[in-house]
């Protein structure tokens, strides 16, 4: 858990961030006519890249 206003802040700029990107996505798979398959291969990148990120 962070401690002190800026990490605070960092993290809810962090989780905003997040939610606005996961909108994104959403939005423009809508776009598509597979939008299933799309939507797979975005989430799976999206994980590989974050978890790329964390270690």
């Amino acid at each position: 858990m962070p401690l002190g206003p800026i990490k605070s802040i960092a993290v809810t700029q962090n989780i905003i961030f997040a939610f606005s990107l996961v909108k994104l996505i959403g939005t423009t798979t809508g776009e598509y006519k597979n939008f299933n398959i799309i939507l797979l291969k975005v989430i799976n990148s999206i994980i590989f890249h974050i978890s790329i990120f964390l270690y």
